[in-house]
């Protein structure tokens, strides 16, 4: 895959974010913290990715994606599922204890990312976390989504490490009419966070205490307010990142970011919208699945896959690769948008 660094051979997993230590002092942490995520469809969603992609050149075995009638609509039933395991031992995240380990075929990193000068290995890894995604129009109106996360928790009942994933909550909504700045300690309608999962888990959540698992970066650190540097701002959800996924034919931009960021400067500082504000609170609607975000001309929502975003958007790299449309100028837009992808 175009400036990916692809599926890796033994689980099939992509590589994930990069935490610092510091963001789980409290626990233990002594190491930075990659995951490694391993994403998987049911016949229903599968579907949905097979009338994207279906139509291919035999001769040359491209597939030309195709969305322009609702095929990235998925279909009510679709089970999504994303497992993702850590990098750290439990000697070094002593969370993990416990856990089922996941051997990954990768080149180490360090906190600025994969060290590419160094060899691939087979490490072990532990399973960490379970997100289970499923589109359920009754149990979530507006949204069309069920985002629900199960984490690891080791002083959990049960005799193998599996039945020691417990849930950490579940989001329908991103509660819109909740401004979680001016009312911070207004109960949510539309996330529910279980009261007795670990600690550790909920040092990420997100927005108001929107639902956001351990691996999801909600939470960002040193970014810019109102001209202010803040420590630490909770800055996203669930639903929040996943329905800004949307995409223009052949265009290999990001249409709109993750976060609620007005710029990122060339220091690599994150200037927020101010939190609460209108401008800010335009990451916390519910929106169908058709629906996107951005009033871009020709821009198609994705219906809360970020994954087939990537995939699209990764398409039109490779794509105007070949057929040398503006490269030089397509593959710096294309390297910035990787760069902070996997900052997400």
């Amino acid at each position: 895959m175009t400036s990916w660094e692809e599926r890796e051979a033994i689980y099939g997993t992509y590589t994930g974010q990069i935490q610092e230590a510091s963001v789980y002092k409290d626990f233990g942490l002594t190491v930075p913290v990659r995951n490694y995520a391993a994403i998987y469809y049911d016949e229903v969603a599968a579907h949905t990715l097979y009338k994207i992609f279906k139509e291919c050149n035999k001769k040359t075995k491209e597939c030309i994606p195709n969305i322009n009638n609702n095929e990235a609509q998925f279909e009510e039933g679709s089970v999504i599922i994303k497992a993702a395991s850590a990098s750290a031992t439990p000697e070094q995240w002593p969370v993990l204890k416990g856990a089922a380990i996941w051997k990954i075929y990768r080149k180490p990193f360090d906190i600025n990312g994969t060290i590419k000068s160094k060899e691939p290995k087979v490490m072990n890894t532990r399973v960490t976390i379970f997100d289970i995604i499923v589109k359920d129009s009754i149990a979530a109106p507006k949204t069309g989504w069920v985002f629900t996360t199960l984490v690891y928790d080791k002083d959990a009942k049960g005799e193998t490490a599996w039945e020691k994933m417990v849930p950490l909550g579940a989001i329908w909504g991103n509660d819109p009419n909740i401004n979680s700045t001016r009312y911070p300690s207004k109960k949510l309608n539309q996330t529910y966070i279980n009261s007795n999962a670990p600690k550790f888990a909920k040092v990420t959540l997100g927005y108001g205490k929107r639902l956001s698992g351990p691996f999801d970066i909600a939470v960002k650190y040193d970014v810019k307010v109102d001209d202010k540097i803040v420590k630490k701002l909770r800055s996203s959800s669930c639903l929040s990142c996943h329905g800004t996924s949307s995409y223009v034919p052949y265009d290999s931009n990001m249409i709109t970011f993750f976060y609620p960021v007005k710029k990122i400067t060339e220091d690599g500082t994150w200037n927020m919208h101010i939190p609460g504000s209108k401008q800010w609170n335009q990451w916390f609607q519910n929106r169908w699945g058709d629906k996107p975000q951005s009033k871009q001309k020709d821009v198609i929502a994705l219906d809360y896959s970020t994954f087939l975003e990537q995939a699209l958007m990764n398409f039109a790299a490779g794509y105007s690769h070949d057929n040398n449309l503006n490269n030089e100028e397509y593959f710096k837009k294309w390297r910035k948008y990787k760069r902070e992808a996997l900052r997400h």
